[in-house]
């Protein structure tokens, strides 16, 4: 991979972070429960997603980049509409979110998964788990997707 390293004034804190699927936008959010949208290679300070109440705990890109999935330490998900001129963003409840292959958002919510498409539908599908869902992720091909529980569960 290619390394760079550059410090940038407004950044005071990464707790984590996510490259979008074309490599030209990065986003990371902090303790400062704000979210930041930087393109890459420039230094135009960065767009500043605000709307959390408490501290960014993980953020994923949709497939096509358009759309950033957050959640926050106060046990909500933010979906933001990054081709909106405006910050608007839709609420819902769960601890972690991951978009599926066909580009359905997935909410872990307690013990259980649920997915719906498009954002703000019915659940589409619902699957158990037996524990608290603290992570999750899907595999590049979108065959897959990897659920992480807060006791040290991993299914696949």
């Amino acid at each position: 991979w290619k390394e760079s390293q550059q410090r940038l004034p407004w950044v005071k804190g990464v707790r984590c972070i996510a490259m979008a699927p074309d490599g030209k936008t990065i986003a990371w959010g902090g303790h400062d429960n704000a979210v930041y949208l930087w393109e890459r290679g420039t230094s135009k300070p960065p767009k500043i997603l605000r709307g959390h109440q408490h501290w960014i705990e993980s953020l994923v890109f949709h497939p096509d980049g358009k759309q950033l999935v957050i959640n926050s330490g106060d046990g909500t998900v933010k979906f933001w509409d990054l081709t909106q001129p405006r910050q608007e963003f839709r609420t819902l409840e769960g601890s972690v979110a991951a978009f599926g292959s066909g580009g359905e958002l997935i909410v872990g919510r307690g013990q259980k998964l649920d997915a719906q498409e498009p954002i703000g539908a019915p659940i589409k599908k619902q699957v158990p788990f037996d524990e608290e869902i603290s992570a999750l992720e899907r595999s590049p091909d979108g065959k897959w997707l990897a659920m992480g529980g807060n006791k040290g569960l991993l299914k696949l």
